[in-house]
């Protein structure tokens, strides 16, 4: 408030005081041109007259984002789940799929990791853990298999190139992620990914607790969640890592472990009443938290492995169908 005040209070009229402050007069000439720009644009936008403001709009919106993300890169990684959940944004790819804002923040961290190396550390490190051989030997495989699978092995048809070099971009853009989250991210803030995922997963699966006759009332809420990201591997992880927290986070107030188990019991009912006949979906999430049980508790193991044989047993016709 001080500076803005002498700021005010220092101007004349000359090319001095203009030299002088240069720096705020581009910042606010910068922003003034973006509150026009919109007061503009959003009216055009909401009334459907043309498409060009929507893309005035976008390009405003993914300008400010990546000069955020230039000045806190880690952001790119905390805001990839929320983002890939509930932001309306795709890039089409011409396979009848499209790169929705995830996959965009996974290849804004990436690239702007390896630009870092590049420019400004001059030279190509990544930290030093034993699963990042074997990542990269994953990453060489996956290369080999898409060069490897242009040959004419059998006389079928083939997957076109498109589709095939999407494939194998799902495993690389993984690796990616990975790196760059072990060399971005504090434990501390690898733990705030976390909670961001919980908290979208937790009120969509209480939602779906709600009976069938209030839906109405939250259907404006679930209708936010994009298509294809509350499917059965959601339901694995959302029960996964809140099993994993409730177990194995010794830090953990009562008051969030409450609150995860009312998740995780409104997920069990939705799996086990509501959607009890689509295994795929709880199933591998049911084997999922037997898993984490059976590594806990010692004396559970053997009840584990037979309820476990007793069950894939029992639904084995499901299964296979």
């Amino acid at each position: 408030m001080a500076r803005s005040t002498e700021f005010v209070r220092s101007f004349q009229f000359n090319r001095g005081w203009f030299e002088r402050n240069r720096p705020i007069l581009v910042k606010i000439g910068v922003l003034a041109t973006l509150f026009f720009s919109v007061l503009y644009v959003i009216p055009r936008v909401l009334n459907g007259v043309h498409t060009i403001p929507r893309l005035f709009l976008a390009g405003i919106f993914a300008l400010t984002a990546v000069v955020i993300i230039l000045r806190f890169p880690w952001l790119s990684l905390l805001g990839l789940l929320p983002a890939a959940m509930v932001v309306p944004f795709g890039i089409g790819t011409g396979t009848g799929t499209e790169l929705n804002a995830g996959i965009l923040l996974a290849l804004a961290a990436i690239g702007l990791w390896v630009l870092e190396m590049i420019v400004v550390e001059r030279r190509l490190s990544v930290f030093h853990s034993r699963t990042v051989r074997p990542l990269l030997l994953l990453c060489l495989t996956v290369l080999l298999a898409l060069g490897v699978g242009q040959l004419p092995w059998f006389n079928a048809q083939h997957a076109s190139i498109t589709a095939q070099i999407g494939g194998a971009m799902i495993f690389l853009i993984a690796a990616g992620v990975f790196l760059v989250t072990a060399n971005r991210l504090t434990e501390r803030l690898l733990s705030w990914t976390l909670w961001p995922f919980i908290a979208l997963g937790g009120l969509y699966v209480v939602l779906r607790a709600i009976p069938e006759r209030f839906q109405y009332l939250v259907y404006r809420v679930e209708q936010f969640y994009e298509h294809g990201t509350t499917g059965s591997l959601f339901w694995v992880w959302l029960a996964c890592l809140i099993v994993g927290q409730l177990f194995f986070n010794r830090r953990l107030a009562l008051k969030y472990k409450a609150i995860m188990g009312v998740i995780l019991l409104c997920e069990a009912y939705v799996a086990f009443i509501q959607a009890q006949t689509w295994i795929s979906g709880w199933m591998p999430a049911l084997f999922g938290v037997a898993f984490m049980v059976f590594l806990q508790f010692k004396k559970l193991r053997a009840p584990i492995l037979m309820i476990a044989a007793v069950l894939i047993a029992v639904k084995w016709s499901s299964i296979t169908g």
